[in-house]
């Protein structure tokens, strides 16, 4: 009988084992390049075992995937407005109860990205079934959240209800079908050699030479090139989806002065790597994503579609980066995603204003002003004739 169990033992073993090993390596979902300003910032690319146009299958998927992001920025990305990128997506895009369920492993992730991405380095988030997501920079582990979950909080940033924009969504939904030329641009973009061992020392790691950080930059250039993952052992209406967490009634206008500064710039704003503002607790991150969820609330509840605009059948995305005071003014506006029709951005910038002043920043949340940025898409539900 002793015998017989073992051997049943062996067996269930044995095909576990033969599952864990059943994975096929995951194919190219789509590619898409993220522009702020008009410049490109990174080009991304989605890869999953099982291919798909949906976007709520993919993020409810259990499956190997991987979000790789190559940075295209001649000015780079500081590691705070990288890291804070990723971090509102997650804010706008899941509810409460899982932010909450999240909030100590996006405060870990935080603390990966430790200085300025640069033009050519080479982002990767891997997702592995049951041990949960690895981070990369050129080949390097940065580090890794041991749940699964956490790969879909990345992935909708990308792919949620409020993506970086409705075009960027599409085209990481493109099941495979990718242009030549696009693939072909994102294979050839690589990290420069010295980048090893800069990124090396993010994580206390030393390269012991530039011999083996040569070889450490081929190896991962290699496996780049081939697609696999590296080892880093070496209305008309207006589509606002509706937000889980209640907003407060914005204060009234009459109570404080509506804007005391407001500026529409063309031009991105070079941030101080050094100035990366304290670091996350559970407690300050999860009253920032509240606080997010509120502010474009509040922000969607004054959008108006323009008349000419749905008349003429004009649709788009408007993408506008606010800098708050403590008490919810407006002190400036960047729209780093403008539309080409006058109409629509000026209605982005007008919903804001009219939103203001917002709820006071949390007490939890430090600093004189808070930036977040807030994403409009004006989509119509028939179209003219």
């Amino acid at each position: 009988m002793r015998l017989l169990n073992f051997v049943k033992n062996l067996i269930i073993l044995n095909t576990l084992l033969l599952c864990s090993f059943a994975h096929a390596e995951p194919m190219l979902n789509g590619i898409a390049s993220h522009q702020e300003l008009g410049e490109e910032q990174f080009i991304g690319a989605l890869f999953s075992e099982s291919i798909s146009n949906n976007a709520d299958t993919l993020l409810a998927a259990t499956q190997p995937m991987r979000i790789e992001l190559k940075i295209l920025s001649q000015d780079g990305i500081s590691a705070r407005r990288f890291s804070r990128m990723w971090i509102d997506g997650m804010a706008i895009n899941n509810n409460p109860e899982l932010l909450r369920d999240q909030a100590s492993n996006i405060v870990k992730f935080d603390t990966f990205f430790k200085g300025r991405l640069i033009s050519g380095d080479h982002v990767i988030f891997k997702l592995t079934p049951g041990q949960g997501v690895d981070t990369y920079v050129n080949g390097i582990l940065l580090g890794g959240i041991k749940n699964d979950k956490f790969f879909s909080l990345i992935l909708s940033s990308w792919i949620g209800k409020i993506p970086l924009s409705s075009e960027f969504k599409d085209n990481i939904l493109k099941v495979g079908d990718v242009g030549s030329a696009l693939r072909g641009r994102f294979e050839q973009i690589k990290p420069a050699s010295y980048r090893v061992s800069e990124i090396s020392a993010w994580t206390g790691q030393a390269v012991a030479s530039s011999a083996s950080s040569s070889k450490a930059a081929a190896k991962s250039s290699a496996a780049m090139d081939s697609g696999t993952n590296v080892d880093a052992s070496v209305a008309p209406t207006i589509t606002l989806p509706p937000l889980v967490t209640d907003a407060p009634e914005a204060k009234s206008s009459s109570s404080k002065s509506a804007v005391k500064i407001v500026a529409v710039s063309s031009r991105a704003v070079v941030e101080d790597d050094e100035d990366s503002g304290p670091a996350f607790t559970t407690e300050s991150l999860l009253a920032r994503q509240f606080y997010i969820k509120e502010l474009i609330k509040a922000i969607n509840q004054k959008v108006r579609y323009p008349v000419t605009a749905a008349q003429k059948g004009q649709e788009g995305s408007v993408r506008i980066t606010v800098t708050l005071d403590r008490e919810g003014n407006i002190v400036k506006m960047v729209a780093t995603e403008t539309s080409p029709y006058a109409a629509l951005a000026k209605e982005a910038q007008a919903a804001i204003k009219r939103a203001a002043p917002f709820a006071s920043l949390p007490r939890e949340v430090a600093g004189d002003t808070f930036e977040f940025t807030a994403p409009i898409r004006f989509t119509l539900m028939q179209k003219p004739k």
